[in-house]
C-alpha cells in the first residue's frame, strides 16, 4: 500500500495468523465469506443500527461502513450472505456503487494467428505426444480482436455520494480517491490481458462537470493524505484502522450413509 493511503481504514482475513485477503480484493468487499465471522458481523450490524421492523437508518449504516471500509462506498457492496442474513436484517444492506466504468471498442475486426511449441528433446512427435502429456512439438492457433478505436468512460455520481450525508471532507476524501484510482488505472493497469497492453493516447476528457480537470495523480495523493488525516482526527474512522477478521474453514459434519451402502440381513 502506499504510504499516503496506510491510514485509510480496511478489512482483513486472517487464518493461522496469516492474511488471506482484504477488503480491497474482494470482488464484494465486506461481503466476503473471507471477511466476516458472527462476532465481526454482530458488531457490525449494531453500529448499523439494523432492526428488522424498521426502516434502514441509511445515515448510520454509511457512516459504519465509511468507519472500516470507505472505498466501500465508492464500489458498493450487498451484506447479503445466506450465513449471516439474521445479523444483516435479511441482506436489506444494499449500497449502490458510485464509481462505475467500462470499456468500448468500435469497428471490432477478427485476428486468427498461431505458432508452434517445440520439443528440442525430441526428435519427432508420436501418439503419446499432445498437450495433455506435455511431449512433442505441437502446433497451435489462437483467435484474438482488434479494434479501430478503444475508449474508456468512468463516471462518478456526486449526487449519490453527497446524499449519504457523510461531512463534507468526508465526502471530498471519496471524491478524491475516486479520481485518484481512474488516474491509477490508466497508468498501471491496461495490461488487460496477457496479449493486450493498451496505452493511453491524450488524457481524460471531462464532460460533466463542465470545464472541470482531473488532477494529477501526485496532487490527488496528496489530498487523500490530507483529508485522511482529516477524517482520522475526526474519530470517522476505526482505530487502528485495519480490522482483522479471524476466518475458519466450515467444519464438514458427518455425511449419513446411503440406504444401499448399509449392510443387509438377508
Amino acid at each position: 500500500m502506499l504510504d499516503e493511503l496506510k491510514d485509510l481504514p480496511h478489512v482483513v482475513g486472517i487464518h493461522n495468523g496469516e492474511v488471506l485477503t482484504t477488503s480491497y480484493l474482494e470482488a464484494h468487499r465486506l461481503s466476503s465469506p473471507y471477511l466476516l465471522n458472527k462476532d465481526w458481523a454482530a458488531t457490525l450490524a449494531k453500529e448499523m443500527a439494523l432492526r428488522d421492523d424498521y426502516q434502514l437508518n441509511h445515515k448510520q449504516v454509511f457512516a459504519a461502513l465509511f468507519r472500516y471500509d470507505p472505498c466501500s462506498l465508492l464500489h458498493g457492496v450487498w451484506l447479503s450472505l445466506e450465513k449471516y442474513k439474521n445479523q444483516f436484517s435479511g441482506g436489506r444492506v444494499r449500497v449502490t456503487r458510485t464509481l462505475s466504468g467500462f470499456i468500448e471498442a468500435r469497428d471490432v475486426e477478427v485476428v486468427e494467428n498461431g505458432g508452434t511449441k517445440f520439443d528440442r528433446n525430441s526428435a519427432r512427435t508420436d501418439e503419446e505426444a499432445n498437450a495433455k502429456t506435455g511431449y512433442g512439438t505441437l502446433p497451435f492457433h489462437r483467435t484474438e480482436f482488434t479494434a479501430r478505436e478503444i475508449k474508456v468512460f468512468f463516471n462518478l455520481d456526486l449526487a449519490l455520494l453527497r446524499g449519504h450525508g457523510l461531512p463534507d471532507f468526508a465526502t471530498e476524501l471519496l471524491i478524491a480517491l475516486a479520481l485518484f484510482k481512474i488516474r491509477r488505472f490508466l497508468t498501471r493497469g491496461l495490461r488487460l490481458r496477457t496479449a493486450c497492453d493498451l496505452q493511453l493516447i491524450g488524457d481524460l476528457l471531462t464532460k460533466r462537470p463542465e470545464g472541470f480537470t482531473v488532477p494529477d495523480e501526485a496532487t490527488l495523493l496528496k489530498e487523500c493524505s490530507a483529508l485522511i488525516t482529516k477524517c482520522k482526527n475526526a474519530k470517522l474512522f476505526a482505530e487502528p484502522p485495519v480490522t482483522r477478521v479471524n476466518w475458519e474453514p466450515e467444519k464438514k459434519g458427518k455425511t449419513e450413509p446411503r440406504a444401499e451402502d448399509q449392510p443387509s440381513n438377508k
